[in-house]
């Protein structure tokens, strides 16, 4: 191939991707196995990789091979663009199928209990011959399953910052602090220091509540004798019942407990502890037909969210009384 000096040579894919299993496999004959290709073949593509680079990319010794530096990092060029030609040949088949094709989830605790049931019935009932495939972590499992393409979208509470991902808020959702049905400050309007010496609940690191929590409370100079870790918020709901701490978690995960009296909601005269409901999604793809309307779904859910326009009256009051919470409690 003819070019100036100073051109970027330009590579054969097929070859690059062929180069990729050559380094996979190492050697000639099981890359040519695992290609349904001769070994001749192989060789005559690994030939024109080095006659475009102009530098040899495999070194032989003896029986073995090795490749070049310059080798290995073509090579994995050469099974990125497998991989993509693999989700190429998945884009089609999903668009192809329409209504009925498959369509994976990713779903953080919150989200797939209280978020995802509800978008999946709904559509499910437009789209009956849809498979829908969920899988649960926590915000930041789900965010590395999006980016490792292991789910088509994912759900998700709190921020995610990763650059290769497209977070696109559709709730907000509010954070209620909850302690013992029986505990002292029940009813009372309380200050942070007020809990000093409680044991405040939280989740695992990678947890999109503990996160907002943690950074919540720390803002606001709320401060705890210790702090308990546990992996889900059923557990945490259930330590809070037998009064073993307190815990920040979301509204619609502990209303049915609310109501039902086994536990309490405490109140501060602090600024509520607020975050988002996400879908998050690969910023280089864009969501199949399925995808688009499983989005459609989650976001017309009539999910119990505090009604926020009297909540922030709500939070007004609480404010205007803090002045009075500091006469009393001193």
């Amino acid at each position: 191939m003819e070019r100036h000096s100073d051109e970027a040579p330009l590579f054969n894919v097929t070859h690059l991707m062929t180069l990729s299993a050559l380094a996979k496999y190492g050697s000639f004959t099981r890359a040519a196995e695992a290609l349904g290709v001769s070994q001749p073949s192989i060789s005559q593509q690994i030939h024109e990789i080095e006659d475009v680079a102009g530098l040899p990319i495999v070194d032989h010794k003896g029986r073995s091979i090795s490749l070049t530096p310059m080798g290995l990092k073509l090579a994995e060029i050469g099974r990125r663009i497998a991989v993509e030609r693999f989700r190429a040949g998945r884009v089609a088949l999903q668009h192809k199928a329409g209504t009925d094709g498959r369509l994976t989830i990713g779903a953080s605790l919150t989200t797939s209990v209280h978020l995802l049931p509800g978008a999946v019935n709904q559509l499910q009932r437009g789209r009956p011959d849809a498979v829908v495939e969920l899988r649960v972590g926590n915000t930041h499992d789900v965010a590395q399953m999006v980016a490792d393409d292991l789910v088509d979208l994912g759900v998700v509470e709190g921020d995610v910052d990763r650059p290769e991902l497209v977070t696109a808020p559709f709730a907000t959702d509010r954070l209620t602090c909850i302690a013992h049905a029986a505990h002292r400050l029940r009813g009372e309007l309380s200050r942070p220091e007020d809990v000093s010496d409680e044991t405040l609940l939280v989740r695992e690191d990678g947890s999109g509540t503990r996160r907002v929590v943690l950074t919540a409370l720390a803002s606001q100079d709320f401060h705890f004798k210790r702090t308990l870790l546990f992996g889900t918020n059923e557990t945490i709901r259930s330590a809070v019942a037998y009064g073993i701490g307190i815990a920040w978690l979301s509204r619609i995960s502990v209303e049915a407990d609310l109501a039902g009296g086994a536990i309490c909601e405490l109140r501060f005269a602090t600024p509520a502890i607020e975050r988002k409901f996400s879908v998050v999604r690969r910023r280089d793809t864009s969501p199949t037909p399925l995808g688009e309307a499983f989005i459609t779904a989650i976001k017309s859910q009539n999910m119990p969210f505090h009604d926020f326009a009297s909540a922030n009256a709500t939070d007004a009051t609480l404010h205007e009384a803090a002045s009075v919470v500091g006469r009393t409690k001193k």
